[in-house]
């Protein structure tokens, strides 16, 4: 049998607690390009990792996983083929929920990330989401396109109207700054934490009050830019999450909420080990706290 993440024997989707889809897919990415190689890399990395989740759920991953990849086409700058690709992926996320499985998109950017939202609003329609990201991504255009990772966010407000949590923004333009300041109608539901507030807390706790209108289903999208640590990734800016901090939120979250999916986006080629590691660990942490261990 061939292997799937953290060196585990691949089952067939059918009998997996967890699919993994890979989308090793970037579309007009920003700066330095190279996110489409981000899920072999993390793949790759987590074959180094425990099973054990030591020190967070002191459980073991379980060994019913699942990966396929979404598409051969890695780099795009077509509208056109970006669409059809957004089609694809929609319909490959429709089909890992018609199975009752648990899905997980390792990227690429996110740009994908708006379709795979809007699949999962026809089965839990006051779904929120908590979106780690340093950049705001409330763009209406970037480089020519209003579907590219920096208006993700502007096109998921357009299909619904959903209370979003940014968590770890540390930079904008002065469009999204103008958006933000006079609260647009769309961005009413939003609730904006930077990393500096979110580190000088150093805890989960004073989050809690900012999380009670967060809906009881949510979809978890983490661009590991918002990490302190990532410093290869497309848009590396200083000053982000820590990550006991960050697991300590993380805790709380999927005890208090039903994490329907999770999203792990934008690692670069030419990141470190080290940021592939702590990729792959985060991957296993947040699988144990959703519930897949070998004792469920």
């Amino acid at each position: 049998m061939s292997k799937t993440y953290f060196g585990l024997e691949q089952v067939p989707m059918e009998d997996a607690d967890v699919v993994i889809l890979e989308s090793p897919y970037e579309y007009l990415s920003e700066w330095k390009r190279g996110a489409s190689y981000g899920p072999k890399q993390i793949r790759t990395a987590s074959e180094s990792v425990e099973v054990l989740d030591y020190g967070v759920t002191d459980k073991e991953l379980t060994h019913k996983i699942h990966h396929r990849s979404m598409t051969r086409r890695t780099r795009n700058n077509s509208e056109w083929h970006h669409q059809n690709y957004m089609y694809d992926v929609q319909t490959e996320i429709e089909a890992v929920m018609a199975l009752g499985k648990f899905p997980v998109i390792i990227g690429g950017d996110q740009s994908t990330t708006a379709p795979c939202v809007m699949s999962h609003f026809s089965k839990y329609t006051e779904m929120g989401i908590v979106y780690i990201d340093s950049q705001m991504d409330i763009k209406e255009v970037w480089n020519g396109s209003p579907f590219t990772h920096a208006s993700t966010i502007t096109r998921i407000l357009d299909y619904q109207d959903v209370f979003i949590a940014s968590v770890g923004v540390r930079s904008m333009d002065k469009n999204e700054l103008v958006r933000v300041k006079y609260r647009e109608k769309e961005l009413e539901k939003m609730k904006i934490i930077n990393s500096d507030w979110f580190n000088r807390h150093n805890a989960f706790r004073p989050l809690v009050p900012e999380m009670k209108n967060l809906p009881q289903d949510v979809y978890l999208t983490v661009d590991l830019d918002a990490l302190d640590l990532m410093v290869s990734c497309g848009t590396p800016d200083p000053g982000g999450l820590l990550w006991n901090p960050l697991i300590s939120f993380f805790q709380w979250l999927f005890k208090h909420r039903n994490i329907v999916a999770l999203e792990l986006m934008e690692l670069r080629s030419g990141s470190s080990f080290k940021e592939d590691y702590a990729a792959a660990k985060l991957l296993r942490t947040l699988l144990c706290l959703k519930g897949f261990t070998q004792n469920t």
